[in-house]
């Protein structure tokens, strides 16, 4: 095994910065990244990022892992079984590289914390990866109110077709009951544009998302444990499967890398 002191590190990261030019190594080392719910598609994306060379990213989640994680969450392993999510993804990315800095916040964001939590970062990207309604309003408008640009992910549960991934403003993802309700409650409470129902042009609403354009299923299933059938997530709501969540993890990194190394 090789000493930490002996790492050549720009090596680690030699295909990124042939990719993408000159001055991607000292973009990707002063950019400061924002990602918000450490789960199915989070944590793909804090992988992205770490494995592409950005060293300052600020993870926060109050989760611990648990079994049900382990289908689709990449830190989620059984030694890890308990551990608190965020500490879990950043002694892995620490392991990817160990230079690069984690700053882990173990908790909700909230409308009612998120000024006290985010006014303490300099950051320049915000990736939302919450299931929470109040969650990723707070987190819209904070960034509208400070300029900053935020991706905000739909829902993963109950899509089995990653090729149907799509990113768009958010006035036009459909099939996705998370970004609808996103959508009209910025509507009816916060004055966000509403579209014209007539001739079917949509007002964008300048908040870009991603989402699966499909159907949401449900399928039947028992689930045995000591002879008894239990049900839960995955009987009485919807199931999830890595190659979709970890695609749109993917597709969220790679977004904010080129608007970071491109734009």
């Amino acid at each position: 095994m090789l000493s930490k002191n002996i790492i050549n590190y720009d090596r680690l990261f030699s295909g990124t910065y042939r990719l993408y030019g000159n001055n991607a190594k000292n973009i990707l080392q002063t950019l400061n990244i924002v990602v918000v719910g450490i789960g199915g598609v989070g944590s793909w994306v804090v992988e992205s990022l770490v494995r592409s060379g950005v060293l300052n990213i600020t993870i926060i989640d109050m989760d611990h892992i648990s079994e049900s994680n382990i289908n689709r969450q990449i830190h989620a392993t059984i030694p890890n079984l308990g551990k608190s999510k965020v500490y879990a993804m950043k002694e892995r990315a620490q392991h990817i590289n160990p230079n690069c800095i984690i700053n882990c916040i173990e908790d909700f964001l909230l409308e009612n914390n998120i000024d006290e939590i985010l006014s303490k970062i300099k950051f320049h990207f915000l990736i939302d990866c919450t299931d929470n309604i109040k969650a990723k309003i707070a987190m819209i408008l904070y960034a509208k109110k400070h300029n900053k640009f935020i991706l905000s992910c739909g829902a993963a549960g109950g899509k089995d077709n990653p090729l149907l991934i799509k990113y768009s403003d958010l006035c036009y993802s459909q099939n996705d009951a998370l970004l609808s309700k996103l959508r009209y409650e910025l509507r009816k409470n916060f004055n966000f544009p509403k579209h014209f129902k007539k001739n079917i042009i949509r007002k964008k609403m300048n908040i870009p998302v991603i989402w699966v354009d499909q159907v949401a299923k449900i399928k039947d299933c028992n689930i045995m444990k000591k002879d008894k059938i239990i049900g839960g997530l995955s009987c009485h709501g919807y199931g999830s499967i890595i190659t979709v969540t970890a695609s749109m993890g993917f597709i969220a990194a790679g977004i904010i890398l080129n608007k970071a190394l491109l734009d």
